[in-house]
Formats: structure tokens, C-alpha cells, sequence
């Protein structure tokens, strides 16, 4: 299609339905009128040894300032142009424009090509008569039972095995070692002691708990070894040695008794119900999040199946850098960093990309909910948001306000109103339809795993 009005003309191609190509001409007249006028500007102010300030004849200023002057006007003339192409064309953009422009010529008319991805043309999205099921997830004796033996193993003790009798399976070794290669001492695994061996779980080397079983305590025992080809310490991957072991002392873990005491231990209770108790509820709240999550994902798949439409480039990059943002703050707050685990922002960007585009088109689909419905986010919704911050964070509601509030944050006071619409787009979409709640058992094996708030 194409535009016209008296300083430009504008032709748009439609390469798809989520990215245009805005292909700009300004005629010559509006170039040299600029032209003339930043020329004007500049004899003005500008000090050039040998001529009085205002007397700067245009040829010198041509030649002495020419490309800065172009460059000015070039980028004034696109920045101008653009925004009125985009409101005569009512063209709804999405992230930054990618652009193909020319330098300014004199005399010339100027032409620029401006790339633009826009938001899909979802239409009507019919929200009601939707087939919604929740899951309540019912949380058994046997999971707390499981649980608090969990916890009870993270308490476990030792002591000396006073029975003469070898070491074996389970018990826990405490021991000296090096390592020969050839007859001689190996630099790489020096003489090391007092080293804790739980026997069976192979921690201080793979497959090396095996060569002590049977061994005495202050009995000594060499035997070869050899590290395996995929081993982690690249060093060490794929070498024979041979390994010197003494066995200084054998031990075996206690375990305390499940009681009030136990409970007691494990943080502010007083019996092992009130434990019991808080260790129930912490299970529901999980799977309470997890049917909140399966339950808002039949929404978006039903809905989703009623409309169909392309996620622009532009939005998908958006979502890589988020998730990217949230695996950095994860290994940081392990202490791993991208390198440790063998990731960068490429790799993250291949893996996560069909992630990103299903979360991009969740939020297109949202978003245009919002607009269909005329959803506002109220002040008093604002205010509750607020509330909530304070609470997490320990402030008073009116440092959160501040925060927010202040000139430098409106881009966060903005992304706080949209997620309070998103949220209330998801409830609409949920008041509008029946819910069955079907009973489900609760699996202690599955990926909701207890969190230590104990």
C-alpha cells in the first residue's frame, strides 16, 4: 500500500503479517530546506579562524563541518519521518526498527528503508465454554513419613565401630591415601588424610569404593586404579595409578529417634505433630502452585486452539533474554558461572528459543485479552501489589510507592500495572467458565519436591 502527503511519500510492503518494510522518500526540496537551515544555525555560532562570528561563508562551513551537518539532518529527517509514517499508518510496532539508510545527498531526494515487526492481528477471542479441570492433589501420611526421614538422615551422627570386624557396605571409612604412577609418587594426588569415605557412595572417586571393602582398621592396601575416560578432572580422565589406602578408623552413622526432641531440632515446634503439621501444609502449598499451573496451561492450550497467529522475531528475542537473565541469576546464586556449566548466551538461545516463542505467544494472547476486554488496572489492585512487596520485603508499603513512583522507574512501575492485568486477563478468563476439581494422590517422587522452610 501506499501513502502520500505533502512532505513524503510512504509505499509499505507487507513481507508477512507480524513485519513490514516502510520504504520512505522525502523529496529533494524538504533535504535542501533543512539543509539550509542547520547551515543557518551553525553561521551563527560558529568560530572559524578568519572571519567574524555570523560572516562563515557556506562553502567554508561545507567543507569544514559538511559531515557532521549531514549526518545531523540524515538523522533528524528519519527520526521525523518515521514517527508520522507510524501514526498515519496506524502501524501497531513491536521492539526497535531495523534500519537501511543511505547518506544524505545534497540536491538529492532522500529514500530509506525502515524494517518494523508488528503485533499480530489476533481478532475476537472467544474466552467462554472452555472444558476446565483442577486438580487437588491429595497429600498422604506415607509422603510425610518420607519426608521427615529425609530430614532425619541430614541429622545423622557418627560413631566408632567398636566390633572388630572389616568395613562394609554403608559404613563410613576414614582414610589416608596417595597416588604412584610408576613406581613413584604422582603429583597429582598427593598424600592426603583424614578423608571421610561413606562406603557405597563412590563421592571421592568413581568405582573406588569397592577397593576397600573387607580392609581392617590401621590395615594398609594398594591396589591399581584407573580414573574413568569421562572423568570431570580432565588431568586425571583415562590414568592407571596405583593407590595407596590406610584405613585409620571405621564408623558407622546414627540416626536420632523421631520424636518431640527430633522436632524440636528441626526448628520452632514443639512436638513432632506441630512438625508434621507445618511439613503437610508446605506440600499443599506446592501442589496448590502446581494445579494453578496445570489448570492455567489448559487455558492457554484450549484458547490458543481457537485462534491462530505468528510470533514477530522481536518478541521471541525478548523471551530468550529473559529466560537468559533468570540462568544467570540462577548459577550466580549458586556460585557456578555460564562457563562452569557449559553456556552462553548462544547456546541458551538455540536451546530455549521453541520455549520462547510458546511464552511469547501466551503473552500476545493475553495481552490481546486485555485490550478486547478493556481491562485497567485499578489503584486499589496497585495498591495491593504494594502491600504485598512490603510484606516480602519488609518495607512499609510507602517505600514500595516511592520506589515506584519515582521518575527513573516508571518503566518498572509500567511492567508492575501489565503483570496485575495479565493476572486479571488469567482470573477473567477463569471466572467465565465452570471448573470441575478431580481428587488426585500426590507423588512424593514427582518433580514438586518439599522445600526447607522448616
Amino acid at each position: 500500500m501506499e501513502e502520500q502527503n505533502e512532505e513524503m511519500h510512504v509505499q509499505i510492503e507487507d513481507v508477512s503479517g507480524i513485519k513490514k518494510v516502510l520504504t520512505i522518500e522525502i523529496p529533494e526540496k524538504i533535504v535542501t530546506r533543512e539543509l539550509n537551515s542547520a547551515y543557518r544555525e551553525m553561521k551563527q555560532t560558529a568560530r572559524v579562524k578568519g572571519f567574524r562570528p555570523g560572516k562563515v561563508p557556506r562553502s567554508v562551513l561545507e567543507r569544514m563541518f559538511g559531515k557532521d551537518v549531514n549526518e545531523n539532518v540524515r538523522s533528524q529527517l528519519v527520526t521525523e519521518a518515521f514517527q508520522k509514517a507510524l501514526v498515519d499508518s496506524k502501524l501497531n510496532t513491536i521492539g526497535e526498527p531495523n534500519l537501511d539508510i543511505p547518506d544524505l545527498e545534497k540536491g538529492s531526494a532522500f529514500t530509506f528503508k525502515i524494517s518494523v515487526d508488528v503485533r499480530p492481528e489476533i481478532g475476537n477471542v472467544d474466552f467462554k465454554g472452555l472444558n476446565l479441570v483442577k486438580n487437588k492433589y491429595v497429600v498422604s501420611d506415607e509422603m510425610l513419613d518420607q519426608q521427615i526421614q529425609i530430614h532425619q538422615k541430614t541429622m545423622a551422627t557418627s560413631e566408632p565401630i567398636l566390633d572388630n570386624r572389616p568395613i562394609q557396605l554403608d559404613d563410613i571409612a576414614i582414610i589416608e591415601y596417595e597416588g604412584f604412577k610408576e613406581g613413584k609418587l604422582f603429583e597429582l594426588l598427593p598424600k592426603t588424610s583424614a578423608v571421610r569415605v561413606e562406603i557405597g557412595k563412590n563421592e571421592l572417586f568413581p568405582n573406588f569404593d569397592e577397593n576397600l571393602l573387607g580392609m581392617n582398621k590401621d590395615q594398609e592396601r594398594t591396589f591399581d586404579f584407573t580414573f574413568p575416560e569421562n572423568y570431570s578432572n580432565d588431568t586425571l580422565a583415562g590414568q592407571p595409578v596405583q593407590m595407596k589406602v590406610i584405613l585409620k578408623d571405621i564408623r558407622k552413622k546414627v540416626y536420632p529417634e523421631i520424636n518431640d526432641d527430633f522436632a524440636k531440632k528441626m526448628g520452632n515446634y514443639q512436638t513432632l505433630d506441630d512438625l508434621k503439621k507445618a511439613i503437610r501444609d508446605n506440600f499443599e502449598r506446592l501442589y496448590d502452585d502446581r494445579a494453578e499451573k496445570e489448570l492455567q496451561e489448559s487455558v492457554y492450550t484450549q484458547l490458543l486452539e481457537r485462534t491462530s497467529f505468528n510470533v514477530p522475531e522481536t518478541w521471541i528475542k525478548y523471551e530468550l533474554e529473559n529466560i537468559t537473565l533468570e540462568i544467570k541469576q540462577s548459577l550466580a546464586y549458586q556460585n557456578i558461572s555460564m562457563e562452569q556449566a557449559g553456556m552462553n548466551d548462544e547456546i541458551i538461545h538455540q536451546q530455549y528459543r521453541d520455549l520462547a516463542e510458546i511464552q511469547g505467544r501466551r503473552h500476545l494472547l493475553l495481552n490481546h485479552l486485555i485490550e478486547q476486554e478493556k481491562l485497567v488496572a485499578t489503584d486499589e489492585e496497585v495498591d495491593a501489589e504494594f502491600e504485598k512487596m512490603a510484606q516480602a520485603t519488609g518495607k512499609t508499603i510507602e517505600d514500595a510507592k516511592t520506589f515506584y513512583t519515582n521518575e527513573e522507574n516508571v518503566q518498572h512501575f509500567e511492567i508492575l500495572k501489565h503483570s496485575i492485568l495479565e493476572k486479571k486477563a488469567m482470573q477473567m478468563v477463569l471466572d467465565a467458565n465452570s471448573i470441575e476439581t478431580v481428587e488426585l494422590q500426590a507423588d512424593s517422587q514427582s518433580d514438586t519436591n518439599q522445600k526447607d522452610d522448616q
